[in-house]
């Protein structure tokens, strides 16, 4: 019997750590809305609908940042939220749609599967290449050459019979601009690709869960099968052999050296534990004697200071002058500078498109 293998954005997971498909999986998501899923969303409408309609759609609290992104930066014409299904045993791909919200279920039991942000063809003109794209927000740089991309790339690649594609992240930024980052692979990077699948498709058939060896790494931060984990449950049982040795007065001076020993080693591991901990509240909250131990979200402001010396120079100009002069436009200088004004002026940065929010979120105890 075959194997079905919708992994669609899970796939980069699967090939560092092949359990993570096989063992009990939960999905889950954080209760807070990020700004990030609400830039992807307007980007795939305005190719639906066009920019007015897409950022009526927008929420609110996102509706400027959504407002700044400057759309030249993306191809005239592309498909937005394009599911794709590369079967390995036949080489071949197709298109299941777009805007399906990962709904896999049309995929076979040969088929990888994932959707696209962003993907066309270039046909006429030259060389024929295949694109495929994904949206990034943040500054933290992302690296073009991912799995879901080499994925992406092959299906294109197969489905409108091109030798080369071309994987491109565009990294939106909180002042709007874009970053673009691009790779080209070529017939023979992509046979590679088609290989390292048949692999992975084959081992998967093959392989039990409780054969495989988990991988932990950074990956594990989002992954659904966090909770079946072996390497995350042995972490977190491992400090009970440690309760004997409360009272060092009640343990034979024959064995404190041991204990020495094992303690030095639960330094290590409460790092760990620590880590593991963290981990699986950023899917379900933890309640502890303090508060609630989850995944929280900050936001925090910083002002365009270019943009922020150009709106009050509109209204305030020799306030600007003055300003020009300091390191930095802050909220602070801003307030020294203002006094009782300084609202109206915060107003006015934040209607002028001169405020920024930076979005994040960590793990903490929540009241």
């Amino acid at each position: 019997m075959g194997l079905k293998l919708p992994t669609g954005s899970k796939l980069p997971r699967v090939f560092v750590c092949l359990p993570s498909h096989l063992l009990p999986q939960v999905e889950s998501q954080s209760k807070f809305a990020h700004s990030g899923n609400a830039v992807h969303a307007y980007l795939h409408a305005v190719r639906r609908a066009g920019r007015a309609v897409a950022l009526e759609a927008v929420p609110e609290e996102y509706r400027k940042r959504c407002e700044r992104i400057d759309l030249e930066k993306l191809p005239a014409v592309y498909g937005a939220e394009v599911t794709l299904a590369y079967n390995w045993r036949t080489g071949e791909a197709r298109s299941l749609g777009t805007a399906l919200d990962r709904d896999y279920s049309a995929a076979t039991e040969d088929e990888f599967v994932l959707t696209l942000d962003l993907a066309h063809a270039d046909l006429y003109g030259g060389d024929s290449m295949a694109h495929a794209g994904d949206f990034k927000s943040g500054y933290q740089e992302v690296d073009v050459d991912t799995w879901q991309l080499k994925l992406g790339c092959l299906a294109m690649a197969r489905l409108y019979k091109t030798e080369k594609a071309t994987a491109t992240i565009y990294q939106i930024k909180d002042d709007g601009s874009i970053w673009v980052t691009r790779k080209t692979y070529d017939s023979f990077d992509l046979d590679v690709i088609a290989d390292q699948l048949a692999d992975l498709a084959r081992e998967l058939m093959t392989v039990g869960a409780s054969d495989a060896t988990v991988n932990e790494g950074e990956h594990c931060r989002y992954c659904p099968a966090i909770r079946s984990c072996p390497a995350k449950r042995e972490a977190l049982s491992s400090l009970a052999g440690l309760e004997k040795y409360r009272d060092a007065e009640m343990v034979p001076v024959a064995e404190l050296g041991a204990a020495w020993s094992q303690v030095v080693a639960a330094e290590s591991l409460l790092k760990i534990v620590k880590a593991n901990l963290k981990s699986l509240a950023q899917h379900t909250a933890i309640p502890t004697a303090a508060g609630l131990l989850e995944e929280v979200e900050t936001r925090t402001e910083r002002i365009d200071g270019l943009r922020g010396l150009e709106v009050i120079a509109a209204k305030w100009p020799e306030q600007a002058e003055k300003l020009r002069g300091r390191f930095a436009l802050t909220k602070a200088a801003i307030k020294e500078e203002f006094g009782k004004e300084a609202k109206a002026v915060l107003q006015a940065l934040d209607a002028g498109g001169a405020l920024l929010v930076n979005e994040s979120t960590q793990v903490r105890i929540s009241k």
